[in-house]
């Protein structure tokens, strides 16, 4: 929430309607919770957020424009992101905005920054595997495993490798699943559709 005496000249701003000023009384008092606070309720508002976000870039804040932008255009939104080298940010913009492509050039290159994220590695083996690259999806699972993922992950590591033939090593990670998951299967075949499977498959 807004608080504090710096907040106080920020919700004058904006109750009358002045939002140039609100965000500048924000970026000024260096508050970053104040910044995102006043981001979320401006990009509430389609009509003002492209303008605000341009007014956030033009105090080299592209992350201000970002946060801006993330609900009512979330493809600029990622866009933005991106420019400021917060790949996990961008890929979640782009993924929200339908595009898996991108998002998945931005795990790739987040999970090249940081590999221990069970979480990214998962979601880009999800895109990988609707996208058709079923290989690809093991290699992100295994990343995922390795950073200490859930059972999900093991789940759909499970159904990754029967999918690309590898039904032994689909087995063992079975095996290992049961020792996480007492009430887990050994059947690979019980893990068929843990992972999302490309339109054309």
């Amino acid at each position: 929430a807004l608080n504090g005496k710096h907040s106080e000249g920020v919700l004058v701003a904006m109750e009358a309607g002045d939002w140039r000023q609100a965000m500048d009384l924000a970026l000024s008092a260096g508050d970053e919770r104040l910044s995102e606070a006043l981001c979320d309720e401006i990009g509430r508002h389609a009509s003002i957020a492209q303008a605000a976000a341009a007014h956030a870039r033009i105090s080299h804040r592209g992350d201000i424009a970002a946060r801006v932008l993330e609900q009512s255009a979330p493809r600029d939104a990622a866009q933005s992101w991106y420019e400021a080298g917060e790949y996990r940010r961008a890929a979640q913009c782009w993924d929200r905005a339908g595009d898996g492509p991108q998002a998945t050039r931005a795990l790739e290159q987040h999970l090249g920054q940081y590999p221990d994220d069970p979480e990214s590695a998962e979601r880009l083996a999800e895109l990988r595997a609707a996208a058709g690259d079923d290989e690809g999806a093991v290699r992100a699972l295994q990343l995922a495993v390795r950073a200490g993922g859930k059972v999900s992950v093991h789940r759909k590591l499970v159904d990754a490798l029967v999918r690309i033939g590898l039904d032994g090593s689909g087995h063992g990670v079975a095996r290992k699943l049961r020792a996480i998951d007492p009430t887990a299967s050994v059947d690979p075949a019980t893990y068929a559709g843990a992972l999302p499977r490309n339109a054309g498959h």
